[in-house]
């Protein structure tokens, strides 16, 4: 569920600091709870040993915990753009939708021009960063210059399945910000109240709460 590790740091367009900050907004502690359970999860083999619930549940606490302090910077700047673009790949050739994978890529296509919603600088610590810059400017709220970077999506950027909610979604992060993007997503893509009953029930038992 590797994806899943950086969408938090979707918070930082909105002006947070902390992983903590970020997961305390509910808009986008539903998210990363409907993007584990309806896209990042099932692309995940089964493995041995591993109780997914829970793993799920102790990520969930990981990310909501204060103490632990970890930074939005350094979340977007160490989870490298493969583990969005993997996961995406694998939905797309087994023929199923993306919608919420493309709203976290239309987050990262959004970050990397450089700035908050602020106008704040955000650093992108990226080999190709004055390139990403300057598609994101290109493009705007058109994701094709970004996603014709082939040595970064190679053929997935020009796949319409994924051009076309990558575009909506980024068009709108433009148009309205990150919190109203999330706050439609949620009535349109129905997690407006997601909570993962398997989520709840392990954090009920002891593996924290989802604030």
């Amino acid at each position: 569920m590797p994806a899943t590790l950086r969408f938090p740091g979707w918070g930082g367009l909105i002006g947070y600091v902390t992983i903590a900050e970020s997961m305390a907004d509910p808009l986008i502690a539903r998210f990363m709870a409907a993007l584990m359970d309806r896209e990042t999860g099932p692309t995940l083999p089964d493995i041995p040993g591993i109780d997914l619930p829970r793993y799920k549940a102790t990520l969930v606490e990981r990310f909501a915990n204060p103490a632990i302090k970890d930074t939005v910077e350094r979340v977007n700047t160490d989870a490298p753009l493969n583990i969005l673009v993997d996961p995406i790949r694998d939905r797309l050739r087994a023929g199923e939708p993306v919608e919420l994978l493309a709203l976290a890529l239309a987050a990262w296509l959004r970050r990397v021009r450089g700035e908050d919603e602020q106008g704040q600088p955000i650093d992108v610590r990226h080999p190709l960063a004055a390139e990403l810059r300057a598609k994101a400017i290109e493009g705007g709220p058109d994701p094709r210059p970004l996603l014709a970077m082939t040595q970064l999506f190679g053929e997935t950027g020009g796949d319409p399945r994924l051009v076309e909610p990558v575009g909506r979604w980024l068009g709108l992060l433009y148009a309205k910000g990150a919190r109203e993007t999330l706050a439609e997503a949620s009535r349109t893509l129905g997690f407006l109240d997601h909570f993962s009953a398997s989520t709840e029930t392990e954090t009920t038992n002891g593996c924290g709460s989802m604030v």
